[in-house]
């Protein structure tokens, strides 16, 4: 006989629910309420991002499956604009992103981007960031936001006149587009010899904003004495020039640019010289800083103000074209410039009296220095010195040493009255 025994087990087992998988629930915040037989009751939150409706109560039932008493919607973040700059924003499921315009970084887009770490300026053109870009500053003959594209040479066969000439060494030689030095073969222009106040000028035949002028020189040419090897040393004269070598002439150059053909007085560039054979002489233009800004003096004659050296004004009849001056008894004069804000000074032009009602006042002129600074109570930086005297309608620059910066320029002499009848100040803002 066989004997069966049955055993009747009662199994109670515990249901899992798993990980509640509703869209928005923050995991982390969940927390355990109490547990009751089989049924777990958690209570958990919304993440960031999502916007919460319900009590956040999940009970997890018999069948295994979580019963949610929790909605969380979606916040579209890109309704209030976070992101900067002119970036696009984007929703996402509990969040945003930015696309950033070009130049910026960043999660919302607030780094600027220092795009002169790639050296995007090409020619040897100076790189400055700025925020959200850049900005190339070209040398001459370049142009573009990369300094990539050749400028044009606007004043190629452009009408041209002189104040004298030599020969036939006409104006229209200069802008023939003929690039050789040799002033027989090539033709390049002369004024005449006894012409003491030479000039050339050219019309482009339309206004434009000029950057540069560039003055080729003459090379060595049929005006050779047979001294080629011989050199010359007489005052003025470089001591490296030759006979034949008359390139040394062209010096105390100033180039002007003007509206109209009877007043091309506005200040371009100078160059000192001596210049050398066959050279190439780059003048940048750079705006006079001074013009129009705030000027003051140690006193003032009359109603000769020191405003009067920075109104563009360039005439230097005394009371025709209003000139500064200061009293005739003080005796440390001196006129001082605010630039409104700090730049790497390059150098300062002043402009001395002509002959007027009072003959020739010009030799007052003399033991000037030139100092600059970055507050008013202390303009003691020395840019340069004229020792003078000055001559009629003389244009004295000063060239200052390599970074010098300053927002206020000051003019000072001892000993008699200071006249100006204009001060350019050229430099880069810093």
């Amino acid at each position: 006989m066989a004997v069966f025994a049955l055993y009747n087990y009662s199994c109670k087992e515990k249901i899992n629910c798993g990980i509640p998988d509703q869209k928005g629930i923050n995991l982390s915040s969940i927390k355990r309420e109490d547990a009751i037989g089989l049924h777990r009751r958690i209570h958990a939150s919304c993440a960031d991002g999502y916007s919460q409706s319900g009590s956040g109560r999940l009970n997890c039932q018999s069948n295994g499956e979580w019963k949610y008493n929790i909605v969380c919607e979606d916040v579209d973040e890109c309704q209030e604009d976070p992101c900067l700059n002119g970036a696009k924003c984007t929703n996402t499921p509990g969040s945003f992103t930015c696309t950033c315009d070009a130049g910026w970084t960043g999660i919302v887009c607030d780094e600027d981007v220092d795009e002169c770490q790639k050296d995007p300026c090409l020619n040897g053109a100076e790189c400055t960031n700025t925020p959200g870009s850049f900005t190339c500053t070209c040398n001459a003959g370049w142009t573009g936001k990369l300094c990539n594209e050749v400028l044009p040479n606007i004043a190629l066969r452009k009408p041209a006149e002189q104040s004298s000439t030599k020969l036939d060494y006409i104006a229209s030689y200069a802008v023939d587009g003929n690039r050789g030095t040799d002033v027989g073969v090539e033709k390049c222009t002369v004024t005449g010899d006894g012409d003491t106040s030479p000039w050339w000028r050219v019309d482009l035949q339309a206004l434009y904003s000029i950057t540069s002028v560039r003055i080729l020189n003459r090379g060595i040419d049929q005006y050779n004495t047979g001294l080629a090897s011989k050199t010359l040393t007489r005052s003025g004269r470089r001591p490296d020039a030759t006979a034949d070598d008359v390139s040394e002439q062209l010096r105390d150059v100033t180039v002007t640019v003007g509206l109209t053909e009877s007043n091309v007085n506005t200040p371009c560039g100078f160059f000192a010289g001596p210049g050398t054979a066959s050279q190439l002489v780059v003048i940048n233009f750079l705006p006079n800083i001074a013009l129009g800004k705030s000027a003051k003096q140690s006193s003032t004659k009359s109603d000769h103000n020191a405003s009067y050296a920075v109104d563009g004004n360039r005439g230097t009849t005394f009371l025709v074209d209003r000139c500064t001056h200061t009293d005739d008894g003080d005796i440390n004069p001196w006129w001082r410039v605010d630039l409104q804000a700090v730049y790497n000074i390059t150098s300062v032009r002043i402009l001395n009296r002509g002959k007027d009602q009072y003959d020739d006042m010009s030799s007052r002129l003399q033991d000037v220095n030139v100092t600059v600074g970055l507050t008013e109570s202390d303009v003691n930086t020395p840019c340069g010195f004229f020792a003078g005297p000055g001559t009629l309608s003389q244009l004295v620059v000063i060239h200052c040493p390599t970074s010098t910066l300053g927002r206020f320029v000051k003019i000072s002499k001892i000993t008699e009255a200071l006249t100006l009848c204009e001060v350019d100040v050229f430099g880069v803002p810093v």
